[in-house]
């Protein structure tokens, strides 16, 4: 099965539909830091971030709690949509 260029069910709003991310930085002399991540697929704005020392799912979890409560340009998302 061939990856398609573009979604089928694109879009159309802010809050439809976000992606998480953990990046790996290593950074000499200090060691490795991890930086999750929600973006917005619409508006590809990152909702929320933190750079943090470990890799744990509590990390991605609070992440994503605090962008359901801020969601994009400030506005109160209804934890119902989740």
């Amino acid at each position: 099965m061939k990856a398609a260029s573009e979604f089928k069910d694109k879009t159309t709003a802010p809050n439809q539909l976000w992606q998480t991310d953990f990046t790996y930085l290593k950074i000499n002399g200090w060691g490795w830091y991890y930086l999750p991540t929600v973006l917005d697929d619409f508006s590809r704005y990152i909702i929320s971030w933190k750079l943090c020392t470990t890799m744990r799912g509590e990390d991605v979890a609070d992440r994503i709690s605090l962008a359901i409560g801020f969601g994009i340009d400030g506005r109160i998302i209804d934890k119902g949509i989740m």
